[in-house]
């Protein structure tokens, strides 16, 4: 049972079942403990959120030291162990020269003539010193070992010069009666940099990693917390989180089997709360909530006051939905659609929140049970049902569970499913309606329009099976199966002699919420040939809704390619001036309701004129759909609408069929045009 729009005042609650005081009292005491309880679970669970998010950030921290200061501290330390196992190697040489030096008895001479003797390798000095050189251990780098003296005058080497860069370490030859020298040990760096720069790479993407982990879980606790935060705020209103109030629901449903009593559970949903979020922020949209939760809590607890119920047990499952539990209401319609309308009027007046001032309304739906016969989650599930029946009847409504309701839900989930069979069997096909000028009568375009066509079954018009695609998210393949075949289908009647002819084809919200809806447009456009000045998409009012801001910057994108873009159905939804002017469609379309009066003065008429203005003012096309009469086209005439389709028309019709009405509308415009011309002659 359904009952759309907003009432006046609550009705009074009359004829509840009067329990007795005591018990009252017991309902009211129990329901108080499970409150307290949730609210300090939730603050533990508020306090271990921001515990968890500290953690993560000193994580990300962490990582981000390791990012950028690892791979110098590893530098640092492997050139300095470098250095120092060269330097205990030169001072492992120069001990074991001197040794043998001295065991030799060699006196070096320090005179200048011995010193040249030295560099030119003849002394004996030179010459012990260099034999005792080769005796040392190979080295195990490449590079050069040297002994100089004290005027830096080579008196022996081993190896040969490296190439590239290099560095080197010095170490005295002390012991030595009568010598004064160094040995200097020279070594290529490339090695040992090829190794620090693997080693250093390793180290930057280990740093990447460990730093994009943690702020990715720094993210996903901080929103857990928000969520936390969220649910432990309205715990101070007496909200329960949704294990809380599903335990509480099982509870209630163990006393109703005792006491032979019906559990009522109410599942209020606001209405176009998204559009809200992204206007004010989360924060404020927060605080928004708390706000509603302190006001029906208020409406509640006097409802259940004044029908002598025991408390109202009050939950919320996340977002924007809040569940409401009224134990021993009787089963009677009028009670149930009171409580409910007296909960939608709680949310009449404006909600302060920060510089905002903010209307609400809420769709609500209602479930009666008795007893264990139905678990709580199938409870809350068919008052969900319910509520999803009342947004379908407009904002402020509200919907009573029953069993039909159950069986159009299992149609359109039968129906979810032939739609994914149809749309992998090739089931869908697209018939075409022409459009033309209203004054000369030439074909302006061709609107493709999706049929299906179940194999062995009659056709299933759109209306009752694009709704179902859009509830499944098929509309995304389906839609992007519509824009490929029309395109294929504009360039084949091309390739067969006909005119170029511009095709609109319609599309919903839902697809341009696609990330990659534009690159989906042009990559189909790309793929068939068809210049974008012959497409034309169609969208109605309802993209203005949800995510406006996204959707306006997609439209603006497709509109910078060359695609057209119309406004179907327009001044049947939710009209935006503003909208219209950011991204400027280049045609307006009379939705055809407003042409079934023409002719009779109707404020339909008035409203079709004041559109067919509107549009050539902001400089659009202006498009009549449903024509019908030929006193509807008489009026568009005489109002300047410039384009019109309708079964005076064509009915819609398959490409094939169409190609052939247009041939003949083409044939019979040129003897048109033949006739004037003799006429004229």
């Amino acid at each position: 049972m359904t009952r759309p729009g907003r009432g006046r005042a609550c009705m009074a609650v009359q004829g509840a079942a009067v329990l007795p005081a005591d018990r009252r009292g017991q309902c009211s005491a129990a329901h108080q403990a499970r409150s307290d309880g949730q609210m300090n679970s939730a603050a533990q669970r508020f306090g271990s959120g921001r515990a968890g998010g500290n953690v993560m950030r000193a994580l990300a921290v962490l990582g981000i030291v390791a990012l950028l200061a690892a791979p110098t501290a590893y530098f640092h330390y492997a050139w300095t162990s470098a250095e120092r196992e060269m330097l205990e190697t030169a001072r492992a040489d120069a001990e074991f020269l001197r040794e043998r030096l001295l065991k030799q008895d060699v006196r070096a001479r320090s005179s200048s003539a011995d010193a040249t003797d030295a560099d030119e390798g003849g002394s004996s000095t030179a010459r012990s010193i260099n034999t005792l050189l080769q005796q040392l251990p190979p080295m195990e780098f490449e590079g050069r070992q040297l002994v100089r003296d004290a005027n830096g005058v080579i008196l022996a080497q081993r190896g040969g010069v490296p190439h590239g860069p290099v560095f080197s370490v010095t170490t005295p030859l002390r012991g030595v009666p009568a010598l004064r020298a160094d040995i200097e040990v020279i070594r290529s760096s490339k090695p040992l940099l090829w190794h620090m720069l693997g080693v250093g790479s390793l180290v930057l993407v280990l740093g990447a990693c460990i730093a994009l982990v943690a702020v990715q879980g720094y993210r996903r606790t901080r929103g857990q917390g928000r969520e936390v935060a969220r649910v432990s705020g309205l715990a101070e209103q007496g909200v329960l989180d949704r294990n809380a109030f599903i335990e509480g629901v099982r509870d209630a449903l163990v006393r109703s089997e005792r006491d032979g009593t019906e559990c009522t559970l109410f599942h209020l949903d606001l209405d176009h709360f998204k559009m809200v979020n992204g206007a004010v922020g989360q924060s404020c949209a927060d605080l928004l909530l708390e706000q509603v939760a302190k006001v029906i809590r208020v409406r509640i607890d006097v409802l259940a006051r004044e029908a002598d119920l025991p408390p109202v047990l009050m939950g919320t499952p996340g977002g924007d939905v809040f569940l409401l539990l009224v134990e021993a209401m009787p089963r009677s319609a009028p009670v149930t659609e009171a409580f409910a309308r007296g909960v939608l009027d709680a949310l009449g007046n404006a909600f302060e929140v920060g510089p905002y001032q903010l209307y609400l309304s809420a769709s609500v739906g209602a479930s009666h049970r008795a007893g264990r016969t139905i678990s709580a989650e199938k409870l809350i599930r068919e008052a969900e049902l319910a509520k999803i029946f009342a947004k379908n009847q407009g904002s402020g409504s509200y919907a009573i569970h029953d069993q039909n309701m159950d069986v159009q839900a299992e149609a359109r989930d039968e129906l979810g499913q032939a739609l994914r069979r149809a749309l992998a069997n090739e089931e869908f096909l697209l018939y075409y309606q022409p459009k033309v000028h209203t004054v000369t009568g030439v074909v302006t375009g061709v609107e493709a329009l999706l049929r299906w066509q179940p194999d062995g079954k009659p056709m299933v018009m759109p209306d009752q099976f694009i709704p179902v695609l859009e509830e499944t998210g098929l509309i995304v393949p389906a839609g992007a199966w519509v824009l490929r075949e029309a395109c294929n289908q504009v360039m084949t009647w091309r390739a067969r002699g006909l005119p170029p002819v511009s095709v609109a084809v319609n599309v919903s919200a839902r697809q341009l919420q696609q990330r990659g809806f534009v690159d989906t447009v042009a990559g189909i456009l790309k793929e068939t040939g068809l210049e974008a000045r012959y497409l034309e998409l169609e969208l109605t009012e309802s993209i203005f809704v949800d995510n406006a801001g996204d959707n306006v910057r997609m439209l603006r994108r497709l509109a910078d390619m060359g695609v057209s873009l119309a406004i179907d159905d327009f001044g049947t939804g939710h009209s935006s001036l503003s909208y219209l002017s950011n991204f400027s469609p280049r045609t307006l379309k009379i939705d055809r309701s407003f042409l079934s009066e023409a002719g009779d003065g109707s404020d339909n008429i008035a409203i079709a004129r004041a559109i067919i203005a509107l549009g050539h003012g902001m400089g659009m096309y202006v498009v009549a759909e449903g024509v019908e009469t030929e006193a509807q086209v008489d009026f568009l005439r005489g109002y300047g609408c410039d384009q019109m389709q309708g079964y005076l028309l064509s009915k819609p019709l398959p490409a094939d069929q169409l190609e052939q009405w247009l041939r003949a509308r083409i044939q019979s415009q040129l003897s048109l045009n033949a006739a004037r011309r003799v006429a004229l002659v």
